[in-house]
């Protein structure tokens, strides 16, 4: 089996060396701009200050993948460049893996040459990547989760199609890697799970237009048993390592709203994401998405039933592609509630393969197909054509947004800098660190020119939380104190912030003279008017 596996990867290689080179280049230019910065955004402040604390608040949301991740490759307190150096390289591996897989999924067949190249490109460079990774508290091992991903479906791909519950031997190292894996991928991060489901749905996609599911009703039935056991893997270790580091998951159990909202609220959820997908409200989500939706539907039916391998193969080949096509929207349809685009993991695995599998043509083209024939190449060259502008667009797209959010915490870091000498001044005391301040409403980055915005690429700390009871006065403590500028942090006070917010109602926004006021014995800035 090692001797099998290794001729394999040592084929692919050779085969696939200039790929990888490409795509290296396309990961620099893509990432290269969050790679050289050192901004960071939400929760990373935690993760410099205290670390444990983190750790701590993952595992009660059940991401003991994410913690263990961190530790194995010690990140301990966050360095921005180390996360972002190893997110980059490990988005070069989920590519290079998705080649690897994408190859062999589809029989190793010479049609899906360019498709097996453009695939991981239009997947690595999809901006939904860019609201993920703003995190970089998480950025890495989320990355490293998507790669676990992306191997868990491949093991269980070859476990099933072995027959993997009937035979031991190779077939069972398949399947307990794959188990592992997935584990892994799971205890990462919640998203992983719709993920996993939308690889393993690719993997039969592919493999039934290329003659590797005779079995069609047997291969399900085998996934759906190994997604099972994973399931129940992923609980079970996510019972003990809550009882071992004694937390809840008060979080994760929140998300589910079908109770707490209603059922007329869930469905609009559910009709507000399809309609933000289908429909290409945001920069995240690409306006070729739907028409090659539509074409890649009509081209694998045209394909399958040509096959002619049989009514009841081909009606479980309809029910996978229409799970597929679902596939983004199953955290929406489970939690009855809309999601954050970060969320969104299932999206640039779905766009690149309904755009990318335009490139491939029939294998057998009937008499009627003659246009095919003698225009194969020329088609194959121009839907390749057409997928590489679009990678180009939205990789361009995610630098952009890259470049946003390190505008934002730059200009966030000089409005610290103009503030504190303001605070000192009307502290007016030796002890500024002991000195607690709350920050009312909220300040935007001021961001100039026809910027790339996104949900929350764009947002600066100074406001992404001004409309919660609490405001930003942690946030923003906290990034004083990382720059050096020693104050009391404030933690959730609702009582405390409202007061704040009181007292500073005839007060003017910062900066201007006035914004800046003592209560008590502490200072309260005006950012704006609060919507709380």
């Amino acid at each position: 089996m090692r001797a099998g596996l290794k001729e394999e990867l040592n084929e692919f290689w050779r085969e696939y060396r200039r790929f990888a080179w490409a795509l290296g280049l396309v990961i620099l230019l893509v990432y290269g701009g969050r790679v050289i910065h050192d901004d960071f955004f939400l929760d990373s402040e935690i993760m410099i200050l205290n670390p444990e604390s983190m750790w701590y608040l993952w595992m009660g949301s059940n991401r003991f993948g994410m913690v263990a991740t961190s530790r194995i490759f010690g990140l301990h307190r966050l360095s921005p460049w180390i996360s972002n150096v190893l997110m980059a390289c490990t988005m070069w591996c989920c590519g290079i893996t998705l080649a690897f897989c994408a190859r062999e999924w589809t029989g190793k067949c010479r049609r899906y040459r360019v498709f097996t190249r453009l695939f991981p490109i239009l997947f690595v460079t999809a901006p939904v990547f860019v609201e993920q990774y703003l995190f970089v508290l998480q950025s890495f091992e989320i990355s490293f989760g998507i790669l676990a991903a992306i191997l868990a479906a491949f093991c269980s791909d070859r476990f099933c199609r072995s027959d993997g519950f009937c035979r031991g031997g190779q077939s069972w190292f398949w399947g307990i890697l794959g188990l592992v894996l997935l584990v892994w991928s799971f205890g990462t991060y919640q998203a992983m799970v719709p993920l996993y489901i939308c690889l393993v749905l690719t993997a039969f996609f592919l493999g039934y237009l290329n003659g590797k599911a005779a079995t069609a009703l047997r291969y399900a039935l085998c996934q759906v048993c190994f997604f099972a056991a994973g399931i129940a893997l992923y609980l079970a270790a996510v019972w003990v390592t809550r009882r071992i580091s004694g937390t809840d998951s008060v979080y994760v159990s929140g998300m589910v709203r079908w109770k707490i909202d209603g059922g007329s609220a869930g469905l609009t959820a559910i009709r507000d994401s399809m309609k933000n997908i289908f429909m290409s409200t945001s920069v995240f989500y690409r306006k070729y998405y739907t028409p090659a939706m539509v074409l890649c539907l009509i081209q694998a039916c045209w394909y399958g039933w040509n096959k002619k391998d049989g009514a009841g193969n081909f009606l479980w080949f309809l029910l996978g592609a229409a799970l597929l096509i679902l596939s983004p929207f199953y955290i929406n349809i489970v939690t009855g509630s809309a999601q954050p685009v970060r969320t969104q993991l299932v999206y640039p695995i779905t766009s690149a393969l309904f755009l990318a599998h335009l490139t491939v043509l029939p294998g057998k083209m009937p008499e009627a197909a003659g246009f095919l024939r003698s225009k194969g190449r020329a088609l194959v060259s121009a839907a390749a054509a057409v997928c590489v502008f679009c990678g180009a667009r939205q990789g361009m797209a995610t630098a952009q947004l890259f470049q946003t959010s390190y505008e934002v915490y730059r200009n966030d870091v000089l409005t610290a800098v103009r503030m504190y000498p303001d605070i000192c001044r009307v502290a007016d005391t030796d002890r500024i660190q002991d000195t607690a301040v709350i920050f009312t409403g909220g300040k935007s980055a001021g961001i100039k020119g026809p910027a790339v915005l996104g949900e929350l690429a764009g947002r600066s700390m100074f406001e992404a939380e001004a409309h919660t009871p609490v405001g930003v006065s942690a946030r923003v403590g906290r990034l004083f104190t990382i720059l050096g500028m020693d104050m009391q942090v404030v933690s959730g006070d609702p009582q405390l912030y409202l007061q704040a917010t009181e007292y500073m109602e005839s007060a003017p926004s910062w900066p201007a003279q006035g914004s800046i006021r003592k209560m008590d014995d502490i200072v309260v800035v005006k950012l704006s008017d609060s919507t709380v």
